[in-house]
């Protein structure tokens, strides 16, 4: 884009405290604690964020996640906030972040992407007011208000607002800094490793295109652009290389690593879902869950797409986007070359959400990267951002008197077309029976827009001049007024911080104060019992991060796949129904259970209901409290033990058959691959207790007078290492999914220590090495 001068100034500091105040305002709710964002923000981040912050506070590296899916590598988890710099910084002077903090960092963020927008615009020479309406449409509206449940990405989205922003003042001033700058921010997003991410360096790099193309000697322009850009490069190569590769093994090696065209497809936005754009609670997204009834839901009737209901709320504002529609379009502001970037972007980002509903679902599947990710409607993120941009600059347009001439025909279309709007929005609630229900919102939101045209063809005018600056604070407070009302906390996006008491360190719930009693009950040298949490809450899932629990579930979309094999481990256990049952754990009376050392089973439903294949007689039930039924599993096996006998079999046969070798006994055989079986001698009795274990490392002493095998009943991952007294010794694949260490006579000290970086880059040879053997035949 390129500047455009203008006689008025910039009252930088008066739109900022504008600014400011309407951010505070809006964000009031969660900040003064009334509030908290749920859902995701608290099933999955929040225990990211307080396991960060709790091994930062006991000097631990936190790269190995103990507490879910019996050892998850945290480090190559895109969704651990490791690499979110506002989160780590929080975690080194707050070892205990509170669900204000927690919800701070997502709305501060946020806000730093509004800011980020008004200095878009000064360093564009746009004026003020356009800055403000653009900003608090970004930072209060769209996917980033509806779906700010999803804090990662509600990071990547901001980080690449900042990065718009900064990539375009090195263009604009060829500056080194700048680009350094630039590519900085950029790898602040790209550290999300989501889709929003992805989809972010694409809109980057087509920023520059567009930027040559509206250049008047567009050779001379990437000459000039050449060294920020090369800076920007390097700057962000250096911060995202290694941690894209260890998430890349660990996605290779996970339960998925790409998503198909048709699973793709399912993720695509309904088109009826754009007339959210001016109506914003149109199919009731804000109220429980049996009055949505939008695309999709009941109500709607069959449809296959597996989208939640609040990716079909748009709405930024009706001053925005009518003034998209009003200037954009009936006074063709677009003919400006600044407005191509935000008009393309946000074009791309309507089709790309819209998905399998467009002839461009193909060639957008097919963009490098694409594949990995399950859902085209995450582009919503795109249309918020470039849509707040984009009815911003129009408002600018207006305010500024820079329109061109009056085309009838254009403007009467346009308003036409808002009018055609409504009229599809009441037609499709009388098609669908649901007039009732949409009534009050299409009401609500015909008000507003009425406001907004009578405010927007004001500020068309030419003695707009003399009264812009007002017009502008009126617009603003329309803008905030509106997003306030219709964008405010609801059911989708706020729930009291009550809800989520089970959270908290320190917590009183009846039901956790009655797991870690029991839990304290078996505790031996050699035991560290692992639990799991079935259908209590969608929270539940990942409270043993934050509890420090050892759970043999929880609640992450990417998961180490042999595990999932194993178990059957899913997303989450929110449901009775979605604990899954496979071959080689049929029934929680079996093997694999008792050697993950699952020593109590919290259910919302009775025994004979969550696991029909069970005795009862084998699971005692301990305690039935408000929430939960807990029972014990007497059989869990130690988490270490000395085992004196080398079982050869295959482990992936095993695993697919689920039939362990005949007579196998856990706590006298190990299983080991032929070849690993061929390097180990049989040993004999003795014994292993634990001395440490942590998020890094496990201690283990082992008295065994013949030898053996030390069996650790943790998840096998090859980049952990291990040390017998001090000397490295290999560690081999166990009964399938675990991990076992030889052992020769004598007492012994073993240590098991993560290392991901020896480990990832050891992974990556051994596979390069594959690859260059499987290429030469």
């Amino acid at each position: 884009m390129q500047s455009e001068g203008r006689k008025q100034g910039f009252p930088l500091v008066l739109t900022i405290a504008l600014y400011f105040g309407a951010w505070l305002v809006l964000s009031w709710p969660f900040l003064s604690g009334k509030f908290t964002i749920p859902w995701d923000a608290k099933a999955h981040f929040y225990p990211q964020l307080s396991f960060l912050a709790q091994a930062i506070g006991n000097g631990q590296w936190p790269l190995w996640n103990p507490y879910t899916f019996a050892g998850m590598p945290q480090i190559a988890d895109p969704q651990s906030l490791i690499f979110s710099l506002p989160h780590l910084l929080v975690s080194l002077f707050d070892h205990n972040p509170s669900f204000v903090m927690a919800d701070a960092i997502v709305l501060g963020l946020l806000g730093l992407g509004g800011l980020s927008i008004v200095m878009l615009f000064r360093d564009f020479n746009w004026h003020w007011g356009g800055a403000m309406i653009a900003a608090v449409a970004f930072s209060h509206g769209g996917s980033a208000a509806w779906r700010i449940q999803h804090t990662g990405q509600i990071l990547s989205i901001s980080w690449f607002v900042i990065s718009f922003w900064i990539l375009n003042r090195a263009l604009l001033n060829n500056s080194l800094r700048s680009g350094a700058a630039a590519g900085f921010v950029a790898a602040m997003m790209v550290l999300g490793r989501d889709q929003i991410a992805l989809l972010g360096l694409y809109f980057l790099t087509l920023t520059v295109i567009v930027h040559y193309f509206n250049s008047d000697d567009p050779k001379a322009a990437f000459k000039r652009s050449l060294g920020p850009l090369l800076m920007g490069a390097l700057v962000g190569t250096v911060i995202v290389s290694f941690p894209l590769l260890m998430t890349w093994l660990m996605a290779e090696s996970s339960n998925r690593p790409v998503i198909d065209y048709e699973g793709a497809g399912r993720g695509s936005m309904h088109p009826w879902a754009l007339l959210t754009l001016l109506i914003p609670n149109l199919y009731g997204v804000d109220g429980p869950l049996v009055l949505h009834w939008g695309p999709p839901s009941p109500a709607w009737g069959p449809l296959d797409l597996f989208i939640a209901r609040n990716m079909s709320a748009l709405f930024m504002g009706s001053v925005p986007m009518l003034a998209i529609i009003l200037i954009g379009f009936g006074r063709q502001a677009f003919k400006h070359r600044q407005s191509w970037i935000l008009l393309g972007g946000f074009a791309l980002a309507v089709f790309y959400a819209l998905g399998r509903y467009t002839p461009l679902f193909d060639a957008f599947y097919h963009l490098p990267g694409t594949d990995l990710f399950r859902r085209p409607a995450d582009a919503t993120y795109y249309i918020g951002a470039f849509g707040a941009m984009l009815g911003g600059y129009c408002v600018s347009r207006a305010l500024d008197n820079t329109l061109p001439d009056r085309n009838p025909l254009a403007w009467r279309l346009s308003l036409l077309a808002v009018i055609a709007w409504f009229t599809l929005a009441v037609g499709l609630a009388l098609f669908k029976h649901q007039s009732v229900t949409a009534e009050l919102p299409i009401l609500m939101a015909s008000g507003f827009c009425v406001v907004a045209v009578v405010l927007l063809v004001l500020s068309q005018h030419s003695f707009n001049r003399s009264i812009a600056p007002w017009l502008a604070v009126v617009l603003f407070v329309l803008q905030v007024s509106d997003v306030r009302v219709n964008n405010g906390p609801n059911e989708s996006t706020a729930l009291p911080s009550s809800s989520f008491e089970v959270l908290k360190v320190g917590s009183q719930d009846r039901t956790l104060q009655a797991i870690k009693a029991f839990l304290k009950e078996d505790v031996s040298p050699d035991h560290r019992d692992r639990i799991e949490v079935i259908g209590v809450n969608f929270h539940w899932a990942n409270a043993t991060m934050v509890q420090k629990i050892d759970n043999a579930l929880g609640y992450n979309p990417l998961r180490l796949a042999n595990y999932v094999a194993a178990t059957g481990a899913g997303d989450h256990t929110a449901l009775i129904s979605q604990k899954n049952y496979t071959k080689l754990q049929p029934s929680y009376h079996s093997l694999l259970t008792d050697m993950l050392g699952v020593r109590l089973i919290v259910s919302s439903a009775p025994m004979s209901e969550l696991d029909p294949k069970a005795d009862l007689a084998d699971f005692p039930l301990l305690e039935l409290t408000r929430d939960a039924y807990i029972y014990e599993n007497p059989r869990a096996l130690p988490r270490v033990m000395l085992v004196p006998k080398v079982v050869a079999a295959d482990q992936d046969a095993i695993l697919k058959s689920g039939e362990w070798p005949v007579h196998f006994d856990p706590q006298a055989q190990v299983v080991l691959s032929p070849d690993d079986a061929a390097k180990v001698t049989n040993g004999g009795i003795g014994n292993a207790s634990l001395k440490d274990c942590d998020s890094q490392k496990v201690e283990v002493e082992v008295n065994a007078p013949w030898g053996g095998v030390l069996v650790l009943n943790d998840v096998w991952h090859p980049w952990w290492r291990a040390t017998v007294d001090g000397h490295e010794q290999p560690i081999m694949r166990a009964n399938v999914i675990f991990r076992a260490v030889a052992v020769p006579p004598g007492q012994h000290t073993v240590s098991f220590v993560f290392t991901p970086i020896q480990g990832a880059l050891e992974e990556l040879k051994s596979r390069l090495q594959k690859a260059g053997l499987s290429g030469s035949h």
